[in-house]
């Protein structure tokens, strides 16, 4: 049976995450109640995405009940490999304290290693919540971390190591802090997007803005926002802003253009409405601060994309969020009409290629009525498009926060526009549709 390194959380508690990889006990697992605003309108495999695990996580001697587990790592929950009582090792995860209070701290867990499952709690932990921090640690305490942070590694069938993200050390918010030069946001600490959750309360980052959105109306048009994706060097986050706060800070967002930002709410992702790969997503409000960055930061990108070739999307989880670029072959015309549950509807099909296959995508709504028929042979991207599986045609179909763009200029585009001049339009391509139904007999 693997030893817990006890003591661990006691030592975070005063002294933040020190570089270690505790190994722990798991006590409880339990579902957060995190579901989209709108209910009825979200599909049973969205909800699953969007829900959260709380766990209360134990060394033997203190057990801390405020973790969160990534959204990434849901699967092991469902799939049976993390349940109560499970001895992991904590890779990666994201340490901060809520309102200031060290015995309040939130673990959110990251990466993951599932080592052993016992019968029964080990020990007899005591809430770190009640907990004297100041309390000695004692020396078989300390002798056991050290054997831990190294285990050993071996072929045993119930052991699995889960990566959520590509990194090799654990992350604390306590090991970021950069003094900036900005007279207004001085005080503040500046942060990359990926450590950023909804349990910090001073923070700054500097960040790229990928992709803004207009502004549109909502309830009856009283209402006014608009959104936009923001990138650094480790994620993207999208930011939303409201009434007041979208007229204000709408106009000083410039796509492009790299900002300091500081002072805005961090909340779960409604990712009914939110493709982007964060749990996480930003809503500005009228505390929030944006200044122009005028450094030249080339490793800050761009865009942030991951494009799939088309002969691997059926292999691709239906319901999930992809990016593709393709070649554009041909365009349906618009067609109008009801769902089964009597709702009006606009749709335009769109035929893509690219060296390896072609698919169907489907516009909807105001983004069909608006694509250009003049775009046939030229490259389209797809940023956050939906994986559709219809009686076994694997399609794919936009969303409200899919990003749609005709020749973009990406190194991507480029190669595709020349090998299709070059060799793609005396090639038979392949079609999906009909693969798939090929597999499916």
């Amino acid at each position: 049976m693997q030893k817990l390194t006890v003591g661990v959380l006691q030592r975070f508690a005063k002294n933040g995450a020190c570089g270690e990889q505790p190994i722990l006990q798991i006590l409880n697992i339990k579902l957060m109640d995190s579901k989209p605003v709108n209910d009825s309108a979200v599909t049973p495999s969205q909800m699953k995405k969007a829900q959260r695990y709380r766990l209360i996580l134990s060394d033997g001697k203190h057990f801390l009940p405020s973790c969160v587990l990534t959204v990434q790592l849901n699967d092991l929950v469902t799939n049976g490999q993390l349940q109560e009582y499970s001895i992991v090792r904590l890779d990666r995860f994201l340490r901060s304290d809520l309102k200031g209070q060290a015995t309040k701290m939130i673990l959110q867990v990251l990466q993951v290693t599932v080592l052993d499952i016992a019968t029964h709690k080990i020990g007899n932990p005591i809430s770190l919540l009640t907990a004297d921090l100041n309390e000695d640690e004692t020396n078989s305490s300390t002798s056991i971390t050290k054997h831990v942070l190294q285990p050993k590694t071996n072929n045993s069938t119930n052991k699995s190591s889960v990566s959520a993200l590509k990194h090799d050390q654990p992350v604390s918010s306590s090991t970021l802090p950069i003094v900036l030069d900005v007279d207004s946001i001085q005080t503040n600490r500046l942060f990359k997007i990926e450590v950023l959750n909804p349990f910090q309360n001073k923070w700054t980052i500097r960040v790229r803005v990928a992709h803004k959105k207009p502004i549109r109306s909502f309830s009856n048009g009283e209402g006014r926002l608009f959104n936009c994706d923001l990138i650094d060097e480790t994620g993207e986050i999208r930011a939303t802003g409201f009434s007041d706060d979208c007229d204000r800070l709408e106009p000083l967002l410039i796509v492009g253009n790299i900002y300091y930002i500081t002072q805005a709410q961090i909340k779960f992702a409604n990712k009914q409405f939110n493709t982007l790969n964060n749990d996480f997503e930003m809503t500005f409000n009228n505390e929030t601060i944006i200044e122009l960055c005028t450094e030249n930061l080339p490793n800050i990108p761009k865009q942030r994309l991951h494009f799939i070739p088309i002969d691997q999307i059926p292999n691709i989880q239906a319901n999930s969020y992809i990016d593709v670029i393709g070649m554009i072959m041909s365009i349906n015309d618009v067609v109008h009409g009801k769902s089964k549950q009597n709702k009006q509807y606009t749709k335009r099909d769109i035929l893509i290629v690219d060296r390896t296959g072609q698919i169907t995508v489907t516009l909807w709504y105001q983004m069909a009525e608006n694509f250009q028929p003049s775009s046939i042979r030229t490259v389209i991207m797809l940023k956050g498009i939906s994986v559709n599986d219809f009686n076994g045609v694997r399609t794919l179909s936009a969303v409200g926060s899919t990003q749609v763009e005709i020749d973009p200029d990406l190194p991507a585009a480029h190669e595709l526009r020349r090998w299709y001049i070059e060799e793609g339009m005396n090639i038979e391509m392949t079609d999906l549709s009909m693969q798939l139904n090929s597999h499916e007999n």
